[in-house]
């Protein structure tokens, strides 16, 4: 198995809090894409998020992330 399989097995198995950040980024961390796009669902109906919100796998943590800049490109920045 590669390492980024099981990091990700890893990850899934994990459940993040309300204060579990990124240690690079200082974004939220969600165990699962799944979890990041609920939350990003979640803002867009009921706050006055941006409407192109998107989750990202972060190259730093292997956690995912939500982002508004839906335009750029991925860096891998380790």
């Amino acid at each position: 198995m590669n390492h980024r399989i099981a990091q990700k097995k890893r990850l899934e198995k994990i459940v993040f809090d309300n204060e579990s950040k990124c240690p690079v980024s200082g974004k939220r961390m969600y165990a699962t894409e799944r979890e990041a796009l609920a939350t990003a669902a979640h803002q867009i109906a009921s706050a006055n998020a941006p409407k192109d919100l998107r989750a990202y796998p972060c190259s730093w943590c292997d956690a995912w992330h939500l982002t508004k800049n839906a335009g750029k490109a991925k860096k891998d920045r380790r």
